[in-house]
């Protein structure tokens, strides 16, 4: 588009142009927490919605400055971005600010869009805050003091008089009363102490629009101390920013909640009149094409027939302005419906400028008109139509907006969806052919994050090239470019980024369901007691996760806690573990699991040593446990810390039958002394009798011959054998040996061999069930990445084919692309955070300092404290 057509696009005026380009959302609670709201600027539908919008964005903003309050203690009295934006010469926002304040009870904020930066000085327009919240604190108690009924007449009341000041608000904004200059800095940057330095990996995501910024990781934290004395920094120390939550609201959910309140600004943040304009020239195109879908294989010559109806769009514009010129100077005097039937006779006499086509096109944009012209005169009543002019030229005015822009970002359209379409359906081939796969509960899980995250950074890139601006003429060129940027992008994906611990913990009850099923009952599958024990088991390490280990952090670096454990340290002279541990047990209010995860913290603290100064200790520890903390909290981690735990007690029952070997072995190797003694013993036994039974046996053998020899004295010759000795007896000889070798010797007792203890067994167990899935996560990530990547090379070289089959609505898809593209402008803004005030109410000259700094992908915050004027 060229220059001149860039300038005609403007709106009627500067002023005008400025008013669009601004905006003030007013949000109150009052004294009894009753909430009310106003908003004005950026068009007609802000205004119509205004309640809406206010209360909405108050939600944002009361999300911050609670998390503040309840962490550290902090007001917050601004909190600024940048908005970067698109191409194109339109005025838009370039600054987004909220300033909040509190009086009587009364809390108040702004948020308000600035056209230019440096409008809104953070100092000046908490002055006004504060003096807007006690007007509205003296209304309130007028209110109540008037014995009116509070929730009715007195709501509305107070109702009234927000949307009045909140109009002073816009006005004194674009009146330039809120500007600094270079004596209303009161925070001199030589006198900021910087205490925290933050540093961020991110990615600008255009997966919405407005697009924003996404925080992929924290790659640094580091805490520094003024060079104060020893007891100043200890002083210090008590009121600097400390608490993990804090730091994650000032360094991720400020960035997020700019993108969050401009797309709740956005979704009212255009005139109605240009939809109307955008809908009559949508129904004049489709009318002009002769059908609402057209074929992309017939782009060149739709083309030519877009750029056709461009210039008749543009001719029946201007001729309908001249129309609304004449009439405005007419001095006719009528009622709305009486000036409507002028204009369309005027239409349809003038046969030199208006044709059967544009007839119907300018007779739309009459109709629209006469809408706007009874929103601003609701009462039907004769009117001049001098009367007319404002809202008629205002509406003409969008409407050569619309006649220069419409055409070029249809054409956008038709290239950027043609692309989208194209992918998404590759998308949609690619999840049919893994999802029709048999799954398990793993890949099943892994598939559909994986799909999730796929999805979102398709959208990012396709959105930042529509918030860029497409160059190509084609859609198989910018399906090229895109896939390109997706390959870079999708490589880099980490299965570990996309999945939480709760989501690892649902493959595992699934898991352990299978294993450990009894059965199915009238109510369901039921589990046996090892496997409700593993249920069991993993719901603790899900409360660890999601509520015990950020409480730990944020209370071992409370305030209070803090205070407490540096006065225990200096009156009692203990170290800072032995202090903190000593307030732990008082916790009584925390359950058993807190207090046993918070003294392994401390006791992990207190391992890698101390130093002579409690500054220093103090700085150490309140390092340590950010660093504890960012580390508890992912899947990865939890992971880690099950098969951690699940190894050390693997070690400690290894360490109890390594005890028992040993106590075994020497027992053993008394019992073989026994053993032998017995044996030798029963050798020597069994010796004896066998001794006993020959020696028997000759004695029993002689007394039988002596017998035979002596019954025959008769016969000559006969010699008889002496008479034998009997042998000794049994018992005689067992005395023998008992001499030598006691009696049977009993073994020593064998101690049981230690069973597995439960509660090992269970840890094992879940390390075993995770691990095995981890590895088949890794595994599918590969086929996962393989597939795809493969699907992309094709897309890529069958571009064209890809896209020419493809047809496209020109009905309320186009209307909607038009609507998130150009007519919601704040949709071309990408808001940056540039720099926070903190504020603690318990001494209001304290102030914080936050600052955002981006270099390539990485945002770096600084965090300061001073005193207005001074040194903290």
């Amino acid at each position: 588009m060229s220059g001149q057509s860039r300038k005609k696009a403007q709106a009627p005026s500067t002023i005008e142009a400025i008013k669009m380009a601004s905006a003030s959302i007013l949000g109150v609670s009052t004294s009894r927490g009753n909430p009310l709201g106003s908003a004005i600027g950026s068009g007609s539908m802000m205004q119509q919605n205004s309640e809406a919008v206010a209360m909405n964005i108050s939600s944002l903003i009361f999300a911050i400055r609670g998390a503040l309050r309840r962490t550290e203690g902090l007001e917050l009295l601004s909190l600024e971005w940048n908005l970067d934006r698109a191409q194109g010469s339109e005025v838009l926002p370039e600054q987004l600010s909220i300033a909040g304040a509190l009086s009587n009870e009364v809390s108040s904020h702004v948020c308000v869009l600035s056209w230019e930066e440096g409008i809104v000085d953070p100092f000046k327009i908490d002055n006004h805050m504060q003096k807007l919240s006690k007007k509205l604190a003296d209304v309130e108690a007028a209110v109540v003091n008037s014995n009116l009924d509070y929730e009715t007449d007195g709501m509305a009341i107070l109702g009234k008089f927000a949307d009045r000041l909140n109009s002073v608000v816009f006005v004194e904004m674009m009146d330039r009363q809120f500007k600094g200059s270079w004596d209303s800095v009161q925070l001199k940057s030589e006198n900021i102490d910087e205490e925290s330095v933050i540093k961020l990996q991110y990615r600008d995501d255009f997966s919405t629009l407005p697009p924003g910024m996404t925080i992929l990781e924290r790659t640094d934290l580091r805490f520094d101390s003024p060079q104060l004395s020893e007891m100043d920094r200890i002083s210090h120390f008590k009121r600097r920013i400390l608490t993990p939550s804090a730091i994650e609201t000032i360094s991720s959910s400020v960035v997020n909640s700019g993108r969050a309140i401009l797309a709740e600004l956005n979704a009212y943040a255009y005139g109605i009149e240009e939809v109307d304009i955008v809908r009559a020239s949508i129904a004049a195109l489709v009318r002009f094409l002769g059908s609402e879908r057209v074929e992309i294989r017939e782009l060149d010559s739709l083309k030519k027939r877009t750029n056709e109806f461009a210039s008749l769009l543009t001719e029946t514009v201007d001729s309908f302005e001249m129309v609304i010129e004449k009439h405005v100077g007419s001095g006719l005097t009528l009622s709305l419906s009486e000036h409507k039937s002028t204009l369309n006779s005027e239409i349809e006499s003038d046969e030199t400028r208006f044709d059967g086509f544009k007839v119907e096109l300018a007779k739309d944009l009459v109709n629209h008109m006469m809408e706007s012209v009874k929103r601003e005169f609701p009462i039907d009543t004769k009117l001049r139509a001098w009367q007319l002019k404002s809202t008629m030229r205002y509406f003409v005015a969008y409407a050569k907006k619309v006649s220069h822009y419409f055409v070029e970002n249809l054409q956008q359209y038709l290239i950027v969806e043609a692309t989208r379409r194209a992918i998404f359906d590759t998308m949609q081939s690619f999840r049919d052919e893994l999802s029709s796969q048999e799954m398990g509960p793993t890949e099943t899980m892994q598939f559909y994050r994986f799909f999730d995250d796929l999805y979102s950074q398709l959208n990012a890139v396709i959105g930042k090239k529509a918030f860029e601006g497409s160059k190509q003429e084609h859609p198989a060129e910018l399906l090229s470019v895109i896939v390109s940027d997706i390959r870079a992008s999708f490589e880099k994906v980490d299965a570990w980024s996309l999945m939480s611990f709760g989501d690892v913990a649902q493959v595992v009850r699934l898991e352990i369901e299978n294993n450990h099923s009894t059965g199915v009952s009238e109510v369901g599958s039921t589990l046996s007691d090892t496997g409700i024990a593993l249920q069991n088991l993993l719901s603790d390490f899900e409360t660890l996760v999601a509520d015990v280990v950020p409480d730990v952090a944020d209370h071992l670096l409370s305030k209070a806690l803090i205070s407490e454990s540096i006065d225990t340290v200096q009156n009692e002279g203990v170290d800072l573990a032995e202090a903190l541990l000593s307030i732990i047990e008082k916790q009584s209010e925390k359950p058993a699991m807190w207090k046993a995860e918070a003294r392994l913290w401390v006791e992990d603290f207190r391992v890698q040593g101390t130093d002579d100064n409690l500054s220093t200790n103090l700085m150490d520890f309140l390092q340590f446990i950010h660093d504890k903390a960012g580390r508890r909290g992912t899947a990865r981690s939890i992971v880690e810390r099950i098969a951690s735990e699940a190894n050390v007690r693997e070690q400690e029952y290894q360490i109890l039958v390594r005890k028992w070997e040993q106590e075994y072995q020497v027992i053993e190797a008394e019992n073989a002394k026994i053993r032998a003694h017995n044996e030798k013993r029963e050798a020597l036994l069994q010796q004896a009798q066998s001794q006993l039974n020959e020696e028997t046996a000759q004695y029993e053998s002689i007394r039988e011959k002596r017998r035979l020899a002596q019954a025959s004295l008769d016969s000559t010759g006969v010699i008889i054998p002496d008479k034998p000795n009997p042998p000794r007896s049994m018992e005689s000889r067992i005395a023998d040996i008992d001499a030598e070798y006691s009696p049977d010797l009993s073994e020593n007792p064998i101690p049981p061999k230690p069973g597995l203890p439960q509660e090992t067994s269970l840890y094992v167990e879940l390390r075993e069930t995770m691990t095995q899935n981890v590895s088949m996560m890794n595994e599918y990530q590969e086929k996962m990445e393989t597939i795809f990547l493969e699907r992309l090379k094709q897309l890529q070289s069958d571009g064209s084919k890809a896209t020419e089959a493809i047809s496209l609505s020109i009905g309320d898809e186009l209307l909607e692309y038009l609507m998130v593209s150009v007519i919601r402008g704040l949709s071309r803004l990408l808001p940056r955070p540039t720099r926070a005030y903190l504020r603690n109410p318990d001494s209001p000259d304290t102030i914080y300092v936050v600052t955002y700094e981006q270099r390539g992908s990485e945002l770096t915050i600084r965090i300061g404290g001073s005193k207005m004027g001074g040194v903290v």
